[in-house]
């Protein structure tokens, strides 16, 4: 149940529903607790949707909080198949560099 959460609040994939309407929600959270500092006067409509707001991004945090070790993991994957292939490039490029100095100096004609 974690790894779902995880993947529904971190890795949204274009066709998931659920994953959509997440961040949805969370989008409009976002808007709806800065609409109050555009107005000078304060309504009592405001002292709700702060309450609401504040909620969800309440429950977000515990939800991230929650499936954190699952966000460690997809990192350390990603970060190593990255320096994986950063190694295999940087040998590439090492071997030519060192095939062009010999050749330069003649050992490969």
């Amino acid at each position: 149940m974690r790894k779902r959460i995880f993947e529904i609040i971190e890795i949204s994939k274009d066709n998931e529903k659920v994953s959509s309407i997440y961040d949805a929600l969370m989008l409009l959270a976002i808007i709806i607790s800065i609409v109050p500092l555009a107005f000078k006067k304060s309504y009592p409509f405001f002292y709700y949707t702060d309450i609401i707001a504040t909620c969800l991004f309440i429950i977000d945090y515990m939800l991230r909080l929650l499936t954190a070790d699952y966000i460690c993991i997809h990192h350390q994957v990603i970060d190593s198949s990255c320096t994986q292939e950063k190694n295999v490039e940087t040998a590439h490029k090492i071997k030519k560099h060192e095939y062009a100095d010999k050749k330069h100096i003649g050992l490969y004609s």
